[in-house]
């Protein structure tokens, strides 16, 4: 059975629309009452998951998929369930780690190789010269697919639609196999790492972002394009980069951690997972945080995908929908 949060008496089910009981709008703050962000349900191993553990949350084909360490399973909403992911007869790999649509045809990568669908058939691409398809995190912004690949022979491999190309700062900088993510905005790049802050590219020149310029830390985990610039997450605060400059948040700003794991822009809303105070949401400028204390699963987030009226949470103890009203 899926786990109980604790602070919801009852759900009722209508429609295919998970609903909670009074009991939890008695808890919410008066401040949050106007737009209110809430645990509706938590799903685990008694909802089919073959694991608690979500690494990943994806959208492929309009199916929702969950990875965990064991796997990736697609979520039935018929059953409100999941079953094991089968893709098809030429589809390799256990464990899907990133999904994008580019060019006509969708591309998952996954822990051995990154799969190309087109026209209802799986195709593989194993490597582009040096560079592994392995483990990989997918970006595609209509012009270019980005494929990150943080593994040993891994870097960053840019497609235009007709060939690869290992995705460099220039000659003699090395591959970027310590990405952490990418995103595009126009002409600008943006590329997280593990440990040497955030490349930017401004259509021009790069430009090495770290402590020296503004930024928390050297580890960048996450990025996000949002209307109000690029949002950098790292484990020392939240940033927001524009016009050259960070302006950096942090618990004083109402953030419930500094250490921040994964960040998503839905519907013009900024989610900010973190790895030990559960998920931020920011909304009219301002903070509304979900915990374990209002019924999430875990404090250390480590996924959030979108979700029909709110987001999928994913932590290392749960599934869990957030739902906006």
């Amino acid at each position: 059975m899926p786990k109980k949060t604790g602070m919801i008496d009852k759900v009722w089910k209508t429609g295919g629309v998970l609903f909670l009981g009074a009991a939890l709008a008695l808890h919410a703050p008066a401040a949050s009452r106007a737009e209110e962000f809430r645990v509706v349900k938590t799903y685990g191993t008694g909802s089919g998951l073959r694991g608690d553990w979500v690494k990943g949350i994806f959208q492929e084909g309009g199916r929702l998929l969950v990875t965990t360490p064991a796997g990736t399973d697609q979520y039935l909403p018929s059953e409100d369930r999941f079953l094991p992911y089968e893709p098809g007869a030429g589809f390799t790999g256990n464990r899907v780690t990133g999904v994008a649509e580019f060019g006509g045809k969708v591309y998952v990568g996954t822990d051995r190789a990154l799969n190309v669908r087109e026209e209802g058939k799986w195709t593989v691409l194993d490597r582009y010269q040096q560079v592994l398809h392995n483990e990989e995190l997918l970006y595609a912004d209509g012009k270019s697919l980005f494929a990150l690949a943080r593994v040993m022979f891994g870097g960053v491999l840019r497609f235009d639609g007709t060939k690869w190309t290992i995705f460099t700062r220039g000659p003699g900088t090395g591959s970027m196999n310590n990405a952490t993510s990418l995103v595009t905005r126009g002409e600008e790049v943006f590329v997280g790492t593990t440990n040497n802050g955030m490349y930017h590219f401004d259509g021009g020149k790069w430009t090495v972002h770290g402590p020296e310029t503004g930024l928390p830390a050297v580890w960048v985990t996450s990025l996000a394009v949002g209307t109000e610039g690029v949002w950098v997450g790292t484990n020392n605060g939240l940033v927001l980069f524009e016009g050259g400059k960070f302006r950096k948040f942090t618990v004083e700003n109402g953030l419930p951690s500094n250490k921040i794991a994964v960040l998503r822009v839905l519907r013009d809303k900024l989610f900010v997972g973190t790895m030990d105070g559960g998920v931020s949401v920011r909304s009219r400028g301002e903070f509304r945080n979900v915990s374990a204390r209002e019924g999430l699963s875990d404090n250390r987030v480590e996924a959030i995908g979108s979700a029909a009226d709110g987001a999928w949470v994913g932590t290392v103890n749960g599934l869990n929908l957030l739902a906006i009203q």
